[in-house]
């Protein structure tokens, strides 16, 4: 497909609006007459709700109602999922699980009368002892978060690809060690934010939020509000940042629906920074032990892997995604044989968990990409060695593997060979020995990953679900409009927060349709009454430039098809005799032409011009299908679409005093195929790779053992990298296209930045203390976990 405009760097056109303070986010919708929610949480991480005694509350100034946990059982239905868990509601209903969830709710004419009406309600506790430790969750003697879960187990899975007994048996050496990834998120500036409002007189209630899964909830809300669907009208205008993060708003949601309805008013919600990151945005904590099989030479043969995930208070959907959304990619770039996994999902006393962006790989690759370098210090190769005999070689793609993922293209060792080049890597090997003869912990960090583009709902097998074999493939809708005078409307099931959808889908829609992108409007954000969706429609799991384009491009080349026999019949020619250059319709035979523009005014005003029996104007949906059986009786399935390469070399030095880590050099190359717009694509590389470094050395959610408190909820406590702190990121290109998709483009240049270097920066510290004898096994990597480690001078895992 020859092109104009995709592949240009074309700055974002929506940044216009957002620097002039133009945007429209969710507290920008509040009408002068709505009321104010405030929420009254736990302060308490494990504890039965005797009673909860708010009539003080309810006459309090400006209060127009106050809604408790235990009231929610009769004016709501739980949330369901696809496999057995506990019932969940927005609010505690019989008892606690974490310091921050929600008790009451009060809804008032100002914010300021709301919080004050929550010292007024008394709640009467039963503490009891909090489960903070996954481990000890597991043991018989912790007590239960949910009665009925026998050793706080939340869920298992158990899964074996390929011969793994025959691997481990002949293998020359197994390696093992112990990883821990702790929680953190991608904590987006604008907080949680949810406004509803319940039209009595047509009897539809409008709920406003950040959720970029809005249409794949909107069936959800319905159901536990006991609404019709097709009375809910689901909206997300702009959204100030996801990253994964806001899925979770879907509960406070449902919340703020149901308070719209009782005081038949708009009601809006706002989130406090220590709301956000004590309740709605935490990633799960993560303890596997990993084993590999290895040869002589270095070839991996085989892992056995068993993982302990926390999920928190709670497992709500779509956990345990965290588990199996990498299972796609769970064997990186690498050509091993057979894979064992082992997982149990634990309750404990915290926040319940959710996405974050790269949904789980930082956590699977941290382990993979930390046993690879082990196993070469182990066999005494260079850490790019052993992966380089490792690599799946490119005369083997479309490569499947023992999972089911049917691996796109790509040529990995030429990747490698780039990225060593671009950063130096024989002259940071120099520097390095020199630096350390002098005194100076330097070391140097290579990493390489697999990021899957697209969710195959067949995941829902692995999460062990009764109706898994219903479930297959992906989708996602568009919808575009060409008015008669020529301008073109688009809009979409996809809800972006900074990606650049519009600019995208306009450089799209304008190169298949031949026109200025000036003439296409592309209606950001979703409405569920006005925009086309899916049962899979949003934005995640890196599937834009491939689903969504895929509906876009379909959509365009119906319209663009139609038009043709517009535009033949005009001419008194065959359709097949048209093309479309330049806004011209243009018979290849005889060289008369028509405008773009006079095609348009006919198929709406001149219908005599129109071919027998066509309908008159010019609308086009098209759903964008990839189709995929269900997952076999072993699981087995390709879980995504595209598989974009991604890898990245770092060095780092170690202050001996202060312990403090600091990026000297960092470079990632990615190959995501055809690249629909480079700008936007080196933004979204930039934006991942922060957050790799903010997972790698500063970011935890901390809690205390004993009282089950979180004692990092703020950002004076949690820490996130800032422009100090940023290193200059060098991001580098290598373009295999596609074999599965329209423009030959990949999913990835947003989250594979995340988890490769977390543990790139990981991999390059290790190797900074490796005359210690120590190996980093634990993420973040704080200037305390260095310095004990320095003290102890003994092998381990921090």
């Amino acid at each position: 497909m020859s092109t104009k405009l995709v592949g240009r760097g074309i700055l974002r056109r929506e940044d216009l609006r957002f620097v002039k303070g133009l945007g429209k986010y969710v507290a920008d919708l509040a009408p002068d007459d709505a009321l104010h929610v405030a929420l009254l949480r736990s302060p308490l991480p494990h504890a039965v709700i005797r009673g909860v005694r708010a009539d003080r509350a309810r006459v309090s100034p400006g209060v127009r109602l106050v809604v408790t946990g235990p009231e929610l059982p009769r004016l709501m239905r739980p949330f369901r999922h696809l496999i057995p868990t506990p019932p969940y509601y927005p609010m505690a209903v019989d008892k606690v699980r974490f310091v921050g969830e929600p008790v009451a709710a009060v809804v008032a004419e100002s914010r300021t009368q709301a919080v004050d009406a929550l010292e007024l309600i008394e709640v009467d506790y039963e503490p009891l002892r909090p489960v903070i430790d996954p481990d000890e969750a597991l043991e018989g003697k912790s007590p239960l978060v949910h009665e009925g879960f026998t050793n706080n187990i939340a869920w298992t899975g158990n899964y074996v690809y390929g011969d793994v007994e025959s691997a481990f048996r002949s293998a020359d050496l197994i390696v093992s060690s112990k990883f821990v990834v702790n929680r953190f998120s991608s904590t987006p500036i604008e907080p949680s934010a949810v406004l509803s409002y319940f039209d009595r007189s047509s009897g539809d209630l409008y709920i406003y939020d950040q959720n970029h899964q809005a249409p794949m909830h909107h069936a959800r809300l319905a159901d536990v509000l006991k609404l019709p669907q097709n009375k809910l009208v689901y909206a997300v205008p702009d959204v100030g940042g996801g990253f994964g993060n806001k899925v979770m708003i879907y509960p406070y949601s449902a919340l703020i629906g149901l308070l719209s309805i009782m005081v038949d008013r708009p009601v809006m919600w706002v989130a406090d920074r220590r709301e956000d990151m004590a309740a709605l945005m935490q990633t799960p904590m993560r303890i596997a032990t990993a084993e590999a099989a290895v040869r002589s030479d270095g070839k991996v043969l085989g892992l056995r892997i068993k993982l302990i995930e926390d999920f928190g208070a709670h497992m709500r959907h779509p956990e345990p995604q965290n588990v199996t959304r990498p299972f796609a990619c769970m064997l990186g770039p690498y050509d091993i044989g057979a894979i064992r996994l082992d997982a149990v999902g634990v309750f404990t006393n915290k926040s319940p968990t959710g996405p974050n962006r790269a949904y789980g790989r930082t956590h699977t690759f941290f382990v993979l990409e930390r046993l690879m370098d082990i196993i070469s210090k182990r066999l005494g190769l260079d850490p790019v060695e052993i992966r380089m005999r490792n690599f799946i070689p490119t005369e083997r793609m479309p490569y499947t593997n023992p999972i089911g993922s049917v691996y796109d293209g790509g040529n990995y060792h030429e990747m490698m060979r780039i990225l060593l080049t671009k950063f130096d890597y024989e002259g940071w090997k120099s520097k390095r020995e020199k630096f350390w003869q002098v005194g100076r912990p330097v070391g140097i960090g290579v990493a390489a990953i697999i990021e899957p583009a697209v969710t195959n709902s067949q995941v829902v097998s692995l999460w062990g679900s009764e109706i898994g074999k219903r479930y297959a493939g992906s989708s996602e809708a568009a919808m575009i409009t060409v008015f008669p005078t020529g301008k073109v409307e688009v809009r979409m099931g996809t809800i972006p927060q900074g990606q650049g959808h519009e600019t995208v889908a306009a450089q799209v829609v304008a190169e298949l349709l031949q026109i200025p992108m000036e003439d296409v409007n592309v209606i950001s954000g979703f409405n569920s009454r006005t925009h086309p969706y899916s049962g899979d429609s949003g934005t995640y799991a890196s599937r834009f430039s491939v689903m969504a384009v895929g509906a876009i491009t379909g959509a365009a080349i119906k319209i663009r098809e139609k038009m043709k026999r517009i535009a033949a019949n005009i001419l008194g020619t065959d359709p097949e005799h048209i093309s479309l250059t330049d806004g011209e319709f243009r018979d290849g035979v005889t060289q008369s032409s028509v405008s773009f523009r006079e095609v348009c005014r006919a198929a709406y005003n001149q219908l005599a011009l129109l071919p027998e029996g066509m309908e008159p104007g010019l609308h086009a949906v098209h759903v964008h299908r990839f189709e995929s059986s269900p997952a076999d009786d072993n699981k087995s399935a390709n879980f995504a679409v595209t598989y974009s390469p991604a890898m990245a070399a770092a060095a780092v030095e170690l202050d001996p005093e202060t312990f403090e880590v600091k990026v000297l050099r960092l470079v990632m190359i990615e190959d995501i195929g055809t690249i629909l717009n480079p700008v936007i694509a080196e933004g979204q590389a930039h934006g991942a790779m922060a957050h790799g470094l903010g997972a790698a050395l500063y970011e935890q959610y901390v809690y205390d053992r004993s009282t089950g408190q979180l004692l990092s909820s703020t950002f004076i406590d949690y820490l996130v990298p800032t422009a100090l702190e940023m290193p200059e990121l060098e991001v580098h290109h290598y373009v295999t296209r596609s074999l599965v998709t329209d423009w030959g483009s990949r999913g990835g240049p947003g989250e594979s930045g995340t988890p490769l270097v977390a543990v790139t920066i990981a991999n390059a510290i290790s190797d900074a203390l490796d005359p210690l004898g120590v190996d980093i096994n634990e993420i973040p990597i704080t200037p305390s976990k260095l310095w004990s480690l320095s003290r102890n001078r003994e092998r381990g895992a921090i």
